[in-house]
């Protein structure tokens, strides 16, 4: 392996519809490239993909104005990073919030930040992206 090889990722970008079935969608496509890890990376990559996508469909104006998020998918020699932008949200960054035990929603943050081994979010002036790591070694 070229030095360079270590430091270049392997980027796969998808485009999804706002649309609930896009969630079942890029959990595949993430499923279907990281199929070669062990069942715990492509779990945690499987279930965060899973949030992040929702996430972004449900409470950005992506909806509204594009009507489009983008996955982008990298693969590093030790880690994979997943990164969900959604072009409708330019100001405010998600966060993790409070929720009420019984609520039925709300913890999609506090699963991601669980599960990966790093996360966090960025916003400017075309949108937001929300990210998550995950090593696989």
């Amino acid at each position: 392996m070229h030095k360079g090889e270590l430091d270049t990722p392997k980027t796969s970008a998808v485009l999804l519809s706002c649309f609930p079935q896009s969630v079942r969608q890029a959990r595949a496509i993430a499923r279907g490239q990281f199929a070669k890890y062990s069942e715990r990376v492509t779990y945690t990559v499987e279930q965060c993909v899973s949030e992040l996508v929702t996430n972004s469909i449900v409470h950005s104006d992506s909806q509204f104005k594009s009507g489009f998020v983008s996955l982008y998918l990298q693969e590093y020699h030790d880690r994979i990073r997943v990164s969900v932008f959604d072009g409708g949200s330019t100001e405010k960054a998600p966060e993790i919030a409070a929720y009420d035990e019984f609520a039925t929603s709300g913890r999609g943050l506090v699963l991601v930040e669980s599960l990966a081994d790093a996360w966090g979010t960025s916003c400017d002036g075309r949108g937001r992206q929300v990210w998550f790591e995950v090593n696989t070694s």
